[in-house]
C-alpha cells in the first residue's frame, strides 16, 4: 500500500512481453521452415539418398529435444536472461549459415559444410531458448 493507503496500480510490463513473444515466434517458425523443407532440400539439392535425408532430419529433430537438458541446467546456473540471449545468438548464426548453404555455388562441399554448422547450430540454439523462455516470459508479469 502506499502513503495513502492504495494500492499501487499494476501495469503488465509489455516491452518485456512482447519481445519474449517475437522471440519464441520467430524460433517456432525458423525451427518448422526448416525442419520441413530440409529433407526435400537434402535430396534434391545436395543429392542425398532418401533414407540418408530422412536420418538426418530425424537427428535434427532429436538433437533439438536432447540440448534442452543442457540449456535448462545452464539456465538454473547463469539465468534465463543471459542463456536466452546467447542461445539466440548461436541460433541466428545457425539460420545464417542455412542461408548460405542454398547459395548456388560450384563448391559443393562448402554448402555442405555451411549445411551441417546449421544442423548442430540451431538445435544448439534451440535447446538453450525452448525449456527457457516460457518461464522467463512468465516472469515478466
Amino acid at each position: 500500500a502506499g502513503a495513502d493507503g492504495k494500492q499501487p496500480e499494476w501495469k503488465a510490463p509489455w516491452g518485456p512481453v512482447l519481445l519474449v513473444l517475437a522471440v519464441e515466434l520467430c524460433e517456432r517458425l525458423t525451427y518448422y521452415t526448416f525442419a520441413g523443407s530440409q529433407s526435400t532440400y537434402l535430396k534434391k539439392q545436395l543429392d542425398y539418398k532418401p533414407s540418408a535425408a530422412a536420418s538426418l532430419n530425424s537427428v535434427f529433430g532429436m538433437l533439438c529435444y536432447m540440448w534442452c537438458v543442457p540449456g535448462g541446467l545452464l539456465a538454473d546456473v547463469h539465468g534465463r536472461y543471459k542463456v536466452i540471449f546467447g542461445f539466440a545468438s548461436v541460433y541466428a548464426i545457425g539460420t545464417m549459415l542455412i542461408g548460405l548453404s542454398t547459395y548456388p555455388s560450384e563448391q559443393h562441399a562448402l554448402r555442405g559444410l555451411f549445411l551441417f554448422g546449421a544442423l548442430v547450430l540451431v538445435p544448439l540454439g534451440t535447446g538453450g531458448i525452448k525449456p527457457n523462455i516460457c518461464n522467463f516470459g512468465a516472469d515478466q508479469i
